[in-house]
């Protein structure tokens, strides 16, 4: 259980750190527009004044730091909590969001209540959202001497075919492969989180994966 709770927030986290370069590129695209700044992002979690920050970047001015972005990351929607601990962390570390050249911070997380957000926000700390990473399954084996489908390679047409009488229409299918052509499903279970069905569907959908006519690859 622990080692699927673990990839599932590396996952997360890993997505939260890419969410968080994009915006402190943006935030600060009048410094590196400039030949003498650039970037500095840790691709694991940073020990900071005592405290380990999932998200860190820092703003270097011909090598030398001039501003830092950090980020906190949640897999699973925020609690009043964690915008205090957060808070207390960014004090510690003497956040300066208001310097010429800002520090900046982000909570990333799958969702927070409206009014939380504006509190967020109040403490010059921006809120993104980031689908939640549900823990992995280990990925299914082809089966063996089948013509199983796989439904993260599979085209429509093959698709359409393996799902008749199962009551998937071609707009649901093209939204399996629209999703998974940002991330792989890991299984039925990731596949139901990510696409809306009825239980009559997924029941189908179980018995065809049972009956080894469908699978999902790594």
């Amino acid at each position: 259980y622990f080692n699927s709770f673990d990839a599932s927030y590396n996952l997360f986290e890993n997505k939260a750190r890419r969410l968080v370069e994009a915006e402190a590129r943006k935030k600060w695209s009048k410094y590196l527009s400039q030949k003498a700044y650039d970037l500095s992002v840790s691709s694991t979690t940073s020990s900071i004044g005592g405290h380990a920050f999932d998200c860190y970047l820092e703003l270097r001015h011909n090598g030398s730091c001039v501003a830092r972005a950090f980020g906190e990351a949640k897999n699973y929607d925020l609690l009043s909590s964690h915008l205090i601990t957060f808070e207390q962390w960014l004090q510690d570390v003497n956040f300066n969001p208001d310097a010429d050249c800002p520090d900046l911070a982000f909570l990333i997380a799958p969702d927070s209540a409206p009014l939380l957000q504006r509190k967020i926000e109040l403490k010059k700390i921006v809120f993104l959202q980031s689908d939640k990473v549900i823990n992995p399954d280990p990925p299914i084996p082809p089966p063996i001497a089948s013509l199983a489908i796989d439904i993260n390679s599979a085209m429509k047409n093959e698709l359409t075919l393996a799902f008749k009488g199962t009551g998937i229409k071609s707009t649901t299918i093209d939204k399996i492969i629209n999703k998974r052509d940002d991330s792989k499903f890991y299984g039925l279970d990731d596949l139901f989180t990510k696409i809306p069905f009825t239980n009559t569907v997924k029941n189908k959908l179980q018995k065809m994966q049972d009956k080894e006519k469908i699978w999902f690859s790594a």
